[in-house]
């Protein structure tokens, strides 16, 4: 029975799939987004964050090379430095500005080799914040981006059904033409 209702039908087959499939494509693409809108609520209900003050840690300062805090090996590590002082020389202030950079939980001493500052250690006291449940907005992260690269898809599928409509076109008009006799007058 549904073959006949397709056999009246000639050439609609191709306009059905190309609009079943944009009418799929949408509806792909809006349980996407409510995926996607749902993993970063669901990510920011989740992430908690901590911090921990640390006195006087112990560094050995080089000139370009960066040193990690005690909190780098924690996920978002991000650290405020209070002061830091000469080890050797507890009064000796070591300031901010062209001494060193602070990146994350890394620091990095600027200078010179004969430069006192990095002769001797420094004792750095600073409060660092971290991720505390990293591994559960990881996995959420990674699904929704995963969900999210789907949408990736749509350009090909969308030209490989125009392209499937153009064959069906193509052939339906070969049809049409040979049904009506053109093809046998004054042919070869």
């Amino acid at each position: 029975m549904l073959f006949k209702t397709l056999k009246n039908k000639k050439g609609q087959a191709g306009l059905q799939l190309l609009l079943s499939g944009i009418a799929m494509l949408f509806l792909i693409g809006i349980i996407v987004m409510v995926f996607v809108i749902a993993g970063v609520k669901l990510e920011d209900a989740v992430k908690t964050t901590s911090s921990t003050y640390v006195a006087n840690e112990t560094l050995t300062p080089s000139n370009g090379t960066a040193v990690a805090l005690a909190g780098n090996s924690y996920a978002d590590c991000s650290a405020t430095i209070d002061y830091i002082v000469n080890g050797t020389n507890a009064d000796q202030l070591i300031s901010g500005v062209g001494n060193y950079t602070l990146s994350g939980c890394l620091i990095t001493a600027n200078g010179t080799a004969s430069t006192e500052y990095l002769l001797s250690p420094w004792n750095v006291s600073y409060t660092y914040s971290y991720t505390d449940n990293y591994e559960a907005v990881n996995v959420i992260n990674e699904t929704y981006q995963g969900i999210d690269d789907t949408v990736d898809w749509f350009p090909t599928i969308i030209v490989l059904l125009a392209i499937v409509v153009i064959i069906l076109l193509v052939v339906l008009i070969i049809n049409a033409v040979r049904g009506s006799g053109l093809l046998n007058q004054g042919g070869a």
